[in-house]
Protein backbone atom coordinates (compact mmCIF):
# COMPACT_ATOMS: atom_id res chain seq x y z
CA UNK A 1 0.00 0.00 0.00
CA UNK A 2 1.27 3.58 -0.48
CA UNK A 3 0.82 4.06 2.77
CA UNK A 4 3.19 1.48 3.92
CA UNK A 5 5.42 2.71 1.17
CA UNK A 6 5.68 6.30 2.72
CA UNK A 7 6.89 4.99 6.04
CA UNK A 8 9.40 2.70 4.38
CA UNK A 9 10.81 6.17 2.58
CA UNK A 10 10.35 8.07 6.11
CA UNK A 11 12.85 5.36 7.40
CA UNK A 12 15.02 5.43 4.89
CA UNK A 13 15.25 9.32 4.76
CA UNK A 14 15.85 9.19 8.74
CA UNK A 15 18.29 6.14 8.91
CA UNK A 16 20.99 8.35 6.91
CA UNK A 17 20.48 11.07 9.71
CA UNK A 18 20.69 9.21 12.66
CA UNK A 19 23.78 7.50 11.25
CA UNK A 20 25.43 11.13 10.48
CA UNK A 21 24.80 11.69 14.06
CA UNK A 22 26.71 8.89 14.87
CA UNK A 23 29.47 9.29 12.53
CA UNK A 24 29.87 13.04 13.81
CA UNK A 25 29.56 11.93 17.47
CA UNK A 26 32.64 9.67 16.78
CA UNK A 27 34.81 12.07 14.76
CA UNK A 28 34.42 15.06 16.92
CA UNK A 29 35.51 12.34 19.54
CA UNK A 30 37.81 10.81 17.46
CA UNK A 31 39.73 14.68 17.00
CA UNK A 32 40.89 14.82 20.36
CA UNK A 33 43.01 11.78 19.70
CA UNK A 34 46.44 12.24 17.52
CA UNK A 35 45.84 8.85 15.88
CA UNK A 36 43.41 6.23 14.79
CA UNK A 37 42.27 3.69 16.83
CA UNK A 38 41.63 -0.16 16.27
CA UNK A 39 38.12 -1.70 15.75
CA UNK A 40 36.67 -4.63 14.47
CA UNK A 41 37.99 -5.61 11.19
CA UNK A 42 36.08 -5.11 8.25
CA UNK A 43 35.25 -8.35 6.33
CA UNK A 44 37.77 -9.38 3.76
CA UNK A 45 37.47 -12.22 1.17
CA UNK A 46 39.89 -14.48 0.36
CA UNK A 47 41.07 -12.47 -2.42
CA UNK A 48 41.42 -9.34 -0.33
CA UNK A 49 44.04 -11.66 2.18
CA UNK A 50 46.07 -12.60 -0.73
CA UNK A 51 46.54 -9.40 -2.38
CA UNK A 52 49.99 -7.08 -2.46
CA UNK A 53 51.02 -5.56 -0.05
CA UNK A 54 53.64 -2.37 0.00
CA UNK A 55 56.02 -1.09 2.75
CA UNK A 56 54.24 2.15 4.19
CA UNK A 57 55.92 5.44 3.95
CA UNK A 58 56.40 6.67 7.32
CA UNK A 59 53.92 9.34 7.04
CA UNK A 60 51.31 6.84 6.71
CA UNK A 61 53.07 5.48 9.63
CA UNK A 62 52.25 8.22 12.04
CA UNK A 63 48.72 8.28 11.13
CA UNK A 64 48.31 4.48 12.26
CA UNK A 65 47.67 3.24 16.27
CA UNK A 66 50.31 0.62 17.93
CA UNK A 67 47.13 -1.97 17.48
CA UNK A 68 46.36 -1.52 13.94
CA UNK A 69 47.53 -4.24 12.08
CA UNK A 70 50.31 -4.04 9.79
CA UNK A 71 50.24 -6.78 7.12
CA UNK A 72 46.80 -5.85 6.42
CA UNK A 73 46.85 -2.13 6.22
CA UNK A 74 50.13 -2.43 4.11
CA UNK A 75 47.75 -4.26 1.49
CA UNK A 76 45.60 -1.51 1.66
CA UNK A 77 47.90 0.56 1.00
CA UNK A 78 49.07 -1.37 -1.76
CA UNK A 79 45.45 -1.23 -3.43
CA UNK A 80 45.70 2.65 -2.37
CA UNK A 81 48.68 3.44 -3.94
CA UNK A 82 47.96 2.45 -7.46
CA UNK A 83 44.97 4.96 -7.95
CA UNK A 84 47.97 7.88 -7.48
CA UNK A 85 50.23 9.25 -9.86
CA UNK A 86 53.12 9.64 -7.19
CA UNK A 87 53.48 8.29 -3.55
CA UNK A 88 53.20 11.94 -2.55
CA UNK A 89 49.75 12.52 -3.88
CA UNK A 90 48.73 8.99 -2.14
CA UNK A 91 50.23 10.09 1.51
CA UNK A 92 48.33 13.63 0.40
CA UNK A 93 45.00 12.02 0.09
CA UNK A 94 45.65 9.22 3.17
CA UNK A 95 46.21 12.13 5.54
CA UNK A 96 42.83 13.85 4.13
CA UNK A 97 40.79 10.62 4.58
CA UNK A 98 42.58 8.18 6.89
CA UNK A 99 39.80 5.55 6.85
CA UNK A 100 40.63 4.73 3.61
CA UNK A 101 43.84 2.33 4.81
CA UNK A 102 42.24 1.17 7.80
CA UNK A 103 41.45 -2.89 7.78
CA UNK A 104 38.16 -2.34 9.92
CA UNK A 105 36.61 0.24 7.55
CA UNK A 106 38.11 -0.57 3.72
CA UNK A 107 39.40 -3.63 2.04
CA UNK A 108 41.58 -3.78 -1.06
CA UNK A 109 38.65 -5.47 -3.48
CA UNK A 110 36.33 -2.04 -2.56
CA UNK A 111 39.65 0.23 -4.11
CA UNK A 112 40.61 -1.57 -6.79
CA UNK A 113 36.85 -2.66 -7.82
CA UNK A 114 36.08 1.31 -7.44
CA UNK A 115 38.71 2.67 -8.98
CA UNK A 116 38.69 0.51 -12.16
CA UNK A 117 34.87 1.53 -13.07
CA UNK A 118 35.85 5.30 -12.13
CA UNK A 119 38.91 4.88 -14.51
CA UNK A 120 36.50 3.04 -17.06
CA UNK A 121 33.71 5.96 -17.08
CA UNK A 122 36.78 8.96 -16.93
CA UNK A 123 39.84 8.05 -17.89
CA UNK A 124 43.16 7.62 -15.91
CA UNK A 125 43.55 11.38 -15.05
CA UNK A 126 40.51 12.45 -14.47
CA UNK A 127 39.91 9.10 -11.82
CA UNK A 128 42.62 10.32 -10.18
CA UNK A 129 41.79 13.82 -9.75
CA UNK A 130 38.19 12.38 -8.41
CA UNK A 131 40.42 10.23 -5.61
CA UNK A 132 42.84 13.26 -5.06
CA UNK A 133 39.45 15.21 -4.52
CA UNK A 134 37.55 12.88 -2.83
CA UNK A 135 39.30 9.68 -1.51
CA UNK A 136 36.67 8.24 0.30
CA UNK A 137 34.97 7.32 -3.18
CA UNK A 138 37.47 4.18 -2.69
CA UNK A 139 36.07 2.89 0.36
CA UNK A 140 32.71 2.48 -1.78
CA UNK A 141 31.39 -1.24 -2.62
CA UNK A 142 32.41 -1.78 -6.10
CA UNK A 143 28.59 -3.21 -6.75
CA UNK A 144 26.84 -0.13 -5.32
CA UNK A 145 29.40 2.64 -7.07
CA UNK A 146 29.02 1.06 -10.67
CA UNK A 147 24.85 2.32 -10.44
CA UNK A 148 26.39 5.70 -10.83
CA UNK A 149 27.38 7.54 -13.47
CA UNK A 150 31.53 8.44 -13.74
CA UNK A 151 30.24 12.51 -14.46
CA UNK A 152 27.84 12.51 -11.52
CA UNK A 153 30.83 10.72 -8.89
CA UNK A 154 33.22 13.86 -10.40
CA UNK A 155 30.53 16.34 -9.71
CA UNK A 156 30.39 14.84 -6.05
CA UNK A 157 33.58 14.43 -5.67
CA UNK A 158 34.35 18.27 -6.53
CA UNK A 159 31.60 19.18 -4.02
CA UNK A 160 33.22 17.75 -1.39
CA UNK A 161 36.94 19.24 -2.28
CA UNK A 162 34.89 22.83 -2.40
CA UNK A 163 32.86 22.09 0.69
CA UNK A 164 35.95 20.40 2.55
CA UNK A 165 38.02 23.64 1.92
CA UNK A 166 35.43 25.61 3.75
CA UNK A 167 35.98 25.89 8.02
CA UNK A 168 33.35 23.41 9.13
CA UNK A 169 33.56 21.44 11.85
CA UNK A 170 36.02 18.36 11.87
CA UNK A 171 32.98 16.16 12.33
CA UNK A 172 31.13 17.32 9.56
CA UNK A 173 33.88 18.10 7.30
CA UNK A 174 35.14 14.41 7.95
CA UNK A 175 31.67 13.20 6.64
CA UNK A 176 30.54 14.77 4.07
CA UNK A 177 31.53 12.01 1.21
CA UNK A 178 28.99 10.27 3.43
CA UNK A 179 26.41 12.78 3.62
CA UNK A 180 26.06 13.63 -0.43
CA UNK A 181 26.04 9.60 -0.93
CA UNK A 182 22.76 9.76 1.73
CA UNK A 183 21.70 12.31 -0.36
CA UNK A 184 21.64 10.83 -3.55
CA UNK A 185 20.15 7.74 -1.62
CA UNK A 186 17.19 9.58 -0.58
CA UNK A 187 16.60 10.81 -3.79
CA UNK A 188 16.67 7.45 -5.54
CA UNK A 189 14.59 5.79 -2.69
CA UNK A 190 11.73 8.63 -3.14
CA UNK A 191 11.57 7.63 -7.22
CA UNK A 192 11.11 4.02 -6.21
CA UNK A 193 8.69 4.07 -3.25
CA UNK A 194 7.06 7.16 -3.91
CA UNK A 195 6.96 8.69 -7.92
CA UNK A 196 6.47 5.18 -8.86
CA UNK A 197 4.10 3.54 -6.67
CA UNK A 198 1.69 1.25 -8.14
CA UNK A 199 2.52 2.41 -11.70
CA UNK A 200 5.59 1.24 -13.85
CA UNK A 201 7.97 4.15 -13.85
CA UNK A 202 7.76 6.24 -16.86
CA UNK A 203 4.59 4.07 -18.05
CA UNK A 204 0.88 3.10 -17.14
CA UNK A 205 -0.40 2.57 -13.88
CA UNK A 206 0.09 -1.21 -12.88
CA UNK A 207 -3.50 -3.34 -12.52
Amino acid sequence: PRQGMEGLLLGLLLWPVAISNRLVGRTTCAATVPRATSAQMRSWTKADMRSASLRLPDEVESLLSADTDRKTTSQLWAAFSTCYATEEDAIAAAKRNTGTILPYLNSPSNIYGSFAYIEQELGIDAAREVCRQNPGVLQCDPRAICQTSGADIARAAKAVDTVESLKLPPGVRNNLDKVLFFSGAAIVAKRLLIDCADRACGGTPLS
